[in-house]
């Protein structure tokens, strides 16, 4: 699928706020990985 140059913005845009959803998301499981990791070890 050839995009054209105006429709080429809108993709563009699309692309990045998925980059920083996956980002965002990929984030926050490392965070409360890391959480719950702290929160087993305490309970031990």
């Amino acid at each position: 699928m050839i995009a054209k140059n105006r429709k080429g913005n809108n993709m563009s845009n699309g692309l990045l706020a998925m980059y920083i959803f996956l980002a965002v998301f990929a984030t926050g499981l490392v965070i409360y990985s890391k959480w719950e990791d702290k929160h087993q070890q305490q309970e031990q």
